[in-house]
C-alpha cells in the first residue's frame, strides 16, 4: 500500500495526522462453521515504536522494489518525527505492541458466501502519517511494515 505525497504543512503539531489510506484484508473459503467475528493482531515487531504505538518510518532506500526496499533494521535510517499510524476505519487509533485485548482493533463479522459453502470477510484499516515531535520536519520518502495475524472466534 502506498500512502499519498503530503507536504510538511499537513502535519503542523506534534500529533497531527495526514494521508489516511484505507487498506483492506480480505478472508475467504473460511469453514460455514465457524461463527462470530474476527479480526487482525498487528504482530510487534523491529518496526514498532513502542512509546508511540506507532510504526516506525524509515526513509527509503532507491531503487524502490517491495522486497528490497524492507530496511534492514542495522543499517536503516530512521525518519525522524514522522512515524506511520494504524487506525480502524472510525479514526480510532490501533495501538501496535499492545496485547490483543488493548490493542484497539474493530472486528468484523464472517458472512456466508454464494452457495453458503463457505464464510468470508472484509477487514479495512487506515495507514496516516502522523508527527510525533515538535521538532521541524523534512522532506522525503517513508516506509515500514508490519506483520499481523488473524484472529478467529
Amino acid at each position: 500500500m502506498t500512502l499519498p505525497r503530503i507536504g510538511t504543512s499537513a502535519l503542523r503539531d506534534n500529533g497531527d495526522t495526514a494521508g489516511a489510506t484505507v487498506f483492506t484484508i480480505r478472508v475467504t473459503d473460511c469453514p460455514s462453521e465457524l461463527t462470530g467475528q474476527l479480526k487482525l493482531y498487528f504482530e510487534p515487531g523491529s518496526t514498532t515504536d513502542y512509546g508511540t504505538g506507532n510504526l516506525i518510518a524509515y526513509k527509503e532506500a532507491a531503487p524502490s522494489e517491495a522486497a528490497g526496499s524492507i530496511p534492514d533494521r542495522a543499517s536503516a535510517m530512521v525518519f525522524q518525527n514522522v512515524q506511520i499510524q494504524l487506525a480502524n476505519l472510525d479514526g480510532s487509533t490501533i495501538r501496535l505492541g499492545e496485547p490483543l485485548a488493548t490493542q484497539n482493533v474493530k472486528s468484523v463479522a464472517l458472512v456466508s458466501t454464494s452457495g453458503a459453502t463457505t464464510k468470508e470477510a472484509t477487514l479495512r484499516y487506515l495507514a496516516r502519517y502522523v508527527r510525533v515531535s515538535d521538532n521541524a520536519l523534512n522532506a522525503g520518502k517513508v516506509l515500514s511494515y508490519v506483520q499481523y495475524s488473524v484472529v478467529y472466534p
